[in-house]
């Protein structure tokens, strides 16, 4: 149940503008008025397609603005979360990396790229894109959320797992997020309280 969680909320749309380092949330941004009206039009019926579940649809949509218009990380970012969403991870982790080369400060970009290669098994390349998103945006939570459940289930260190997610809660908006999220601490603050009673009853005299 943990783990279907967490893939669900690793996953969302990012709905980036079609620019290259727009900001994630919404369809467009003001970079954006200097597009073609077709060109928009293209990309906002790849992103319906996106959330209807018509990810075939969608990728031929956004490979060809990708191809199109390299400079533009929204297309590549999206499609790479199609590529996630139906296995195919190495795919994702490719296009992935070329959208943080065209914008090396999209929070978005890197975040998913961490969870690409951390399906992958690659935990220190997760982490470093983790820590990449955060210092194009330390507001920007998923960030955040996705380095402490890296650290919390599969490197198995709960205190930077804590301390990610208070970060985390201090900027996540959504109550539901944040109640899962506040439990999950709980959880692992008894587990290092425990640890701790037993590291001082091994070292008593």
């Amino acid at each position: 149940m943990l783990q279907k969680w967490i893939n669900s909320a690793g996953l969302p749309l990012v709905l980036l503008g079609l620019t290259a380092c727009s900001m994630p949330g919404t369809r467009t941004a003001d970079g954006d008025t200097a597009i073609p009206g077709g060109v928009l039009a293209r990309y906002e019926r790849a992103l319906d397609q996106m959330e209807v579940g018509d990810d075939p649809g969608a990728a031929d949509l956004l490979e060809s603005l990708s191809t199109e218009y390299p400079d533009y990380s929204g297309p590549a970012v999206n499609l790479g979360i199609i590529h996630m969403r139906n296995g195919r991870d190495q795919e994702a982790t490719e296009i992935l990396e070329r959208a943080v080369e065209v914008c090396s400060d999209c929070a978005a970009a890197f975040n998913q790229l961490g969870i690409s290669h951390r399906r992958q098994g690659h935990f220190d390349e997760a982490e470093a894109a983790y820590l990449h998103a955060i210092d194009a945006d330390s507001n920007y939570p998923l960030a955040y959320f996705n380095l402490g459940v890296l650290y919390d289930l599969y490197l198995q260190r709960p205190q930077p797992a804590v301390d990610y997610y208070q970060q985390y809660l201090q900027i996540e908006s959504d109550e539901s997020s944040r109640a899962q999220v506040t439990r999950w601490i709980a959880d692992l603050q008894r587990r290092l309280a425990a640890e701790q009673r037993t590291a001082r009853a091994e070292h008593r005299p």
